[in-house]
């Protein structure tokens, strides 16, 4: 990633705390310090993100059917802005663009904050994640190698889990 110039870091920063990011990850896109960017959270009066480890719902392990669909909406949203060659590299425009068009997509309903998107965007960029189009409904789904679900489409799984109740 080339280095940002300082109001560049300092425009993204805001942009990112304000969607309440984990100060490393803003660090780590930024360069800008610890330090400055506590100034800035409290510039923007948002509250301090949590310390310690981002809780992860994706492929540590899955609660449920319902999650992987938010996370797949979130990837397939990444994807699609991010472009080719996404999975090279963390996008930061396309994980900031692409969790807000998932918010405003699932209104009301969204499970997912700025920081699980990001891990989600790490993964696919790690390989630890891939999409992966249902043969049977070709509809992309996010899928983990490690992950604590059965690798097939979450949206047949519960079409399939829905279709015997009433409506």
């Amino acid at each position: 990633m080339p280095a940002l110039r300082p109001r560049q870091a300092e425009d993204l920063a805001l942009r990112l705390l304000a969607r309440g990011a984990r100060t490393k990850i803003v660090e780590t896109h930024t360069g800008l310090s610890a330090y400055v960017l506590r100034s800035l959270r409290k510039d923007l009066g948002v509250a301090h993100a949590a310390n310690g480890p981002i809780p992860y719902p994706g492929g540590g392990g899955l609660a449920c059917r319902e999650t992987q669909i938010h996370l797949s909406l979130f990837a397939a949203a990444y994807c699609r802005i991010g472009g080719n060659g996404v999975e090279a590299r963390i996008d930061i425009d396309a994980v900031i663009g692409a969790h807000d068009l998932y918010r405003r997509a699932i209104e009301g309903a969204a499970r997912l904050d700025i920081n699980a998107a990001w891990l989600v965007a790490r993964d696919l960029h790690s390989g630890w994640a891939r999409l992966v189009n249902c043969p049977s409904c070709a509809v992309a789904y996010l899928a983990w190698d490690s992950a604590g679900t059965p690798p097939t489409c979450p949206y047949c799984a519960l079409y399939d889990r829905d279709a015997g109740d009433p409506a």
